[in-house]
Formats: C-alpha cells, structure tokens, sequence
C-alpha cells in the first residue's frame, strides 16, 4: 500500500512537489468533475494517507457533491485529508462557501480531516508559500 497519495487540482501538484515521496493524480485547472473524467477510472484511490485539493474551480454547471462523493466512496486510507478551497476561480463569479459545505459535510461523515488555506496569494485562491508549509505540516501528521 502507499503511503501517501495526492489527488487533485494546481493545489495539488504544488502539494506533490513538497512532498516528493507522495505518487499524484493532479493537474492544474482541473473542476471536481473533470478530475473524476480523467483519473477515476485508471487511479487506485488506495493509501495510508490520501490528500484531496478539488473544487476551487468548481462552478454552477459542476455537480460537485455527487462528484466528491464517488471520489470518497472509492478512497481507502487510513487517514483522509481535504484541503478546503479558500475561493473560487474568479472568471466564475461563484461562491466558495457551496463547495466549502460539501466538504465539510463529506469529511464529517466520513471522520475525515479537513485542511482550511489560511494563508493565500493575492488572487484569494492559491496557497503563498507559507499557506503551502502549513498544510504540508498537517498532512505530515
């Protein structure tokens, strides 16, 4: 088994780069729906640790708890962490705090770990690299 997988959007890859020992499934720009096109038939969503980074480009035509539930249903971890989007893609004019319930309600059911980006870039959606060390830290634990 792995010990530690990362799935997800940029939030993800920049999350792989620091932790190197860590297999990906990421790629940048990626909505919550569109992950699971791409990845979800040929990913083994099977680790000690899984990390998850979706939904800052999720929008109105994205069903994005459906989606985030058939990616939970199919994760087997010891531990299951998801990094809260701090926003949206702006270019959306869509409200974060719809994605940010569903993850919190996803996770809470499933006694999963939720990681909030406390710390951000200039655009409100991109960890900083402080934002970054903070939640390479918890994911360590």
């Amino acid at each position: 088994m792995l010990e530690c997988l990362i799935v997800g959007d940029g939030i993800a890859a920049s999350l792989a780069e620091m932790r190197p020992e860590c297999k990906t499934f990421s790629k940048e720009g990626l909505s919550s729906q569109k992950w699971n096109k791409e990845f979800m038939k040929k990913t083994p969503l099977v680790a000690k640790r899984v990390i998850i980074s979706l939904g800052s480009h999720d929008h109105f035509y994205v069903f994005t708890e459906p989606e985030l539930r058939v990616l939970r249903k199919l994760t087997e971890a010891d531990k299951v962490y998801w990094v809260l989007p701090a926003g949206n893609d702006p270019k959306f004019q869509f409200d974060v705090s719809r994605t940010q319930k569903i993850i919190r309600r996803i996770a809470e059911e499933n006694d999963d770990i939720v990681l909030p980006i406390s710390r951000t870039e200039e655009n409100g959606m991109t960890p900083n690299d402080t934002g970054y060390k903070m939640l390479v830290e918890r994911i360590k634990k």
